[in-house]
Formats: structure tokens, sequence, C-alpha cells
């Protein structure tokens, strides 16, 4: 969605309600993209905002952002399948990373708890085309 620059009041409700869960305030900056994503559980509902950045990746490359999302999941690190090292590691909630440039291809991602000893989420067969950038 486009936004006039400044402070912009937004407001979140659900889908054919009229109750507002989130009524908030950002300050929106000239030529900057960000991405809004509403947290927590549904009482304590939040949003957060980050600055993307959009810049393309390298030719042959994708970009691939990670943020943890969940209230109640400890640190957590993205791997991609077959990778000996994590993507991004220990990933609190509502923290989030830069975007890190991959080579565009067929992805099996897992969400593991920050110590590898337990997987959280399988993300299965995500197809990274040459200059996207993504957020998991």
């Amino acid at each position: 969605m486009r936004f006039f620059t400044g402070e912009r009041n937004i407001k979140f409700r659900p889908f054919s309600a009229s109750n507002t869960i989130v009524d908030t305030v950002f300050n929106l900056e000239p030529n900057d993209a960000y991405s809004i994503f509403i947290t927590d559980t549904y009482e304590s509902a939040e949003a957060l905002l980050l600055r993307d950045n959009t810049s393309a990746p390298a030719e042959g490359n994708a970009k691939v952002r990670f943020i943890n999302l969940s209230p109640d999941a400890p640190g957590v690190n993205l791997k991609a399948d077959g990778e000996v090292e994590s993507l991004f590691g220990d990933i609190t909630f509502q923290e989030s990373t830069e975007f890190k440039e991959v080579e565009a291809d067929a992805y099996d991602f897992t969400v593991m708890s920050a110590t590898g000893e337990q997987v959280l989420l399988d993300i299965p067969n995500v197809r990274l085309q040459p200059g996207w950038y993504i957020r998991c």
C-alpha cells in the first residue's frame, strides 16, 4: 500500500468487525519502504514497523530477512536444508534481521530453537527468484 509521508495513524481491526485491536501512529519517511506486522496475542496485539532495504541483490541472488513474530517461542534460528550453519541465529520475539543475499533457488527452511535441539516449524519448497526479497 502507498501512504503519504509523515505521521500516519494506522488502525487494524479483524475482518468484518468494527472493533480496533491496534491503533498506532508511525512516522513514514520519504523514499523509504516499510513492512508492518501485527504481533503478540489478540489481547496484547501491537504493530511492528520495519524499514525495508529494497536495493536489488546481485545478479542471480535473492534476499531473505527473518523475523520472530511468535510471542511464545524461544530465541529461534532459520536454517536452509542441507546447510550446516543457520542463516540467522537466536532471533527473539519481535526481533528482525537485516536482509541477507542468497543464491536464487528452491529451499526447504527450518525454524529451530536457538539451541538447535527442537524443530519448531518446517517451511518447505520456498522458491526464491533472482532479484526477489522475502521476509520469513
